[in-house]
């Protein structure tokens, strides 16, 4: 239901009635955001679309992913590490986050689970999805020292192949 969701709110169109807002355009990367009340709490869900070209898009969910790489791109972690390994392609996270004055500093628990997902037909591309969502785990109880965020997070990756120009080979 989660990956649904995901997907559902990913692949919907910005206009109309999804109400969507573009808050953010830096070249070819577009960050909407709206608002969503659940359950009498106000959520501001985000969305981005964003185009890398020369890599795959298991490529770029993998290195989102895999915890080897991620003091390379993420420069908000303080630290972090593993608290469990459930399968091949999902494991238990900890870390916890730079302080940003005046505010407490973070920390977070989550399961981060990659796949790929089944096309339904064969001129689908090659779609990836890394979902990251909160947990709790007797591992990594909640300290005094930094407030517990609760997130909801996934990164969908398609890989698509543009035609060569003119007469090219691919």
């Amino acid at each position: 239901e989660m990956v649904q969701n995901h997907m559902t709110y990913s692949l919907q169109d910005v206009g109309g009635d999804a109400n969507w807002q573009l808050v953010i355009e830096e070249g070819e990367m577009k960050v909407y955001r709206r608002e969503v009340e659940e359950n009498g709490i106000v959520l501001d869900p985000l969305k981005a679309t964003h185009a890398v070209k020369g890599v795959t898009g298991h490529e770029v969910c993998h290195y989102f992913w895999d915890t080897d790489f991620r003091m390379d791109w993420e420069t908000t972690i303080e630290n972090y590490n593993v608290v469990e390994t459930l399968s091949d392609n999902a494991i238990i996270v900890y870390q916890t986050h730079k302080r940003v004055w005046p505010a407490s500093q973070r920390d977070v628990l989550y399961l981060s689970a990659i796949r790929k997902l089944l096309a339904t037909n064969e001129n689908d591309p090659d779609t990836w999805l890394v979902c990251n969502f909160s947990v709790d785990h007797d591992g990594a109880p909640p300290t005094n020292r930094c407030v517990r965020a609760k997130i909801n997070v996934a990164m969908i990756c398609q890989t698509l192949v543009s035609p060569p120009e003119g007469d090219k080979e691919i």
